[in-house]
């Protein structure tokens, strides 16, 4: 646990970390870029959970900054449902298309949404007036968080499959596939987000993904300007050498 109140002695903390991060970025290990080389994201993910500390712990949590969180709580809630309606319209027109059932072996429906960080876009993350309090390059952090972060991570998402020969058949079931069960009316604040200044929010699971299960600062989110949801649907054709398919009982890659 930091017990450091000192916002000065935890600025100083966190600028050299941020120097540490930098180092790791602009180096390059027999040619290879640092997010290509596990040893470097594992010392990079060390660094920036460190940083995430330290500037949580200096979040002054001003009336801006909360309001800045309660309407980003309210975006995430708002495109998470609005992600899920769009996976369900898209269900219905996968089950009214097309097929070609000596292609189609599996259809999937994949929804994910995700914050991102480019340094060469100074767009994705915005400039606030605490800025120069808290002393960090909020711009080079979210490209190392999002360099740092697998391509398959996501905060939040929803999924459907079915095997070709069952489509439009009482094993075409969605159930709960597009409905939201992570929010259930009771917050999800929990570590950083367990603050006095924001009980009158009901965090929402993004934002807590965002800030419990990723390195991300409070001051991190609260200046992301970069969210990418994608919904898609994929048509897979599985096979061996002697055209058995997937979905088929006898399947063996």
């Amino acid at each position: 646990m930091i017990r450091i109140k000192n916002p000065d002695i935890l600025r100083k903390k966190v600028i050299a970390i941020e120097s540490k991060m930098r180092q790791i970025m602009e180096e390059k290990w027999h040619g290879y870029v640092w997010w290509k080389l596990p040893f470097k994201i594992d010392k990079m993910k060390e660094l920036l959970e460190m940083r995430a500390c330290y500037l949580n712990r200096m979040f002054k949590a001003t009336p801006e900054e909360v309001k800045r969180l309660e309407d980003l709580n309210n975006l995430f809630l708002k495109k998470t449902e609005q992600m899920r309606q769009r996976s369900a319209m898209l269900y219905k027109t996968m089950k009214q298309m097309e097929t070609m059932p000596e292609f189609d072996d599996q259809y999937e429906i994949e929804a994910t949404m995700r914050v991102q960080g480019d340094i060469s876009d100074k767009e994705s993350i915005i400039k606030l007036p605490e800025d120069e309090y808290y002393g960090s390059d909020f711009l080079m952090a979210a490209e190392a968080l999002n360099l740092t972060m697998s391509d398959n991570w996501n905060h939040s998402n929803c999924f459907y499959c079915v095997d070709s020969p069952d489509l439009n058949t009482e094993k075409d079931n969605i159930g709960t596939s597009f409905t939201d069960t992570m929010e259930d009316g009771l917050s999800w604040a929990e570590g950083a987000l367990y603050n006095e200044a924001l009980k009158h929010i009901c965090i929402c699971y993004p934002i807590h993904d965002i800030c419990c299960h990723n390195p991300y600062s409070i001051p991190d989110l609260l200046r992301i300007n970069d969210v990418k949801v994608d919904v898609k649907l994929s048509i897979e054709h599985h096979m061996t050498q002697h055209s058995i398919r997937s979905f088929e009982s006898d399947y063996r890659p």
